[in-house]
């Protein structure tokens, strides 16, 4: 598989495949059923091999005409790699049911595949294409066309879509006194504290050139303990702190208490680059 933000995959099965969604067709054998469901489980749980061979038998005794068959089969197909495999399902999801959800996950996770073949100019048309007709898609699926923008050095237009509500953005000249507060340490608030989260791609133009250093970012930490902006303040390269910035959106903080409370916050956050 080509080089594709391997955190970035987290976020497909949030999206698909959509079992049991709305079809129209008539619903599958009982045989077919089991095995899909057999397959999601198995996928839930990151047996992804066996969850490939049950979704390919599902697809097989469907002869074809389960949808959950072969989203599923797409999606597992990721997980391990194959893009090329993944590619063929997904385009196979675009001639089968067309409601609007299913034609979603079809482009999601066709976008993904072609991202994973490193064909990032028709990734990036694709992913759009899901996030127009999906515009209330978890905010993970934003992040796969971000980071394939990004691997195409479309690092400030990329960043935007990060921060899409100027929240990160509004303060590059002066932080604004009567929004979220700047976390400082030794204050009241305390500091909010990562519990889980990827680490960054490297870029590989950086690894290349023997690049390596620390991206700071400026951060907007919610309540629920997601990233809800960024922005890069410092780093060695505008590709590393568009990689940084990527990674640090799919983290997850236990959020800042203010007097017991539990407050946002802005927050500063290092990421480091360093070759091994």
């Amino acid at each position: 598989m080509k080089p594709v933000l391997n955190f970035v995959l987290l976020s497909l099965v949030a999206v698909s495949p959509v079992f049991g969604g709305d079809s129209s067709a008539a619903p599958p054998s009982s045989d077919v059923a089991e095995l899909v469901s057999e397959g999601a489980g198995e996928l839930q749980a990151g047996e992804y091999k066996d969850a490939f061979k049950h979704f390919q038998l599902a697809d097989k005794r469907s002869q074809g005409e389960s949808w959950d068959a072969v989203a599923g089969a797409a999606t597992a197909a990721l997980r391990l790699g194959k893009a090329s495999r993944a590619h063929e399902y997904a385009e196979r999801l675009l001639e089968m049911d067309q409601s609007p959800r299913r034609k979603g996950t079809a482009l999601y996770l066709l976008g993904v595949s072609l991202a994973g073949l490193n064909k990032l100019s028709e990734s990036e048309v694709t992913l759009r294409q899901f996030l127009d007709l999906v515009p209330d898609a978890p905010f993970q699926t934003r992040t796969v066309l971000v980071s394939v923008m990004c691997r195409q050095n479309k690092h400030d237009e990329a960043l935007a879509l990060l921060d899409e509500q100027g929240l990160c953005a509004e303060r590059a000249d002066e932080p604004a006194t009567d929004g979220p507060p700047q976390f400082e340490p030794g204050g009241k608030i305390t500091e909010p504290v990562k519990l889980s989260g990827p680490y960054p791609e490297y870029p590989e133009q950086d690894r290349l050139a023997r690049i390596q250093g620390t991206v700071v970012l400026d951060s907007l930490i919610g309540t629920d303990g997601t990233i809800h902006c960024v922005r890069v303040l410092d780093g060695p390269s505008p590709a590393m702190g568009c990689s940084a910035a990527v990674a640090v959106m799919n983290w997850k903080f236990q959020p800042s208490t203010l007097d017991g409370e539990v407050v946002e916050v802005y927050y500063n956050l290092a990421v480091r680059f360093q070759l091994r």
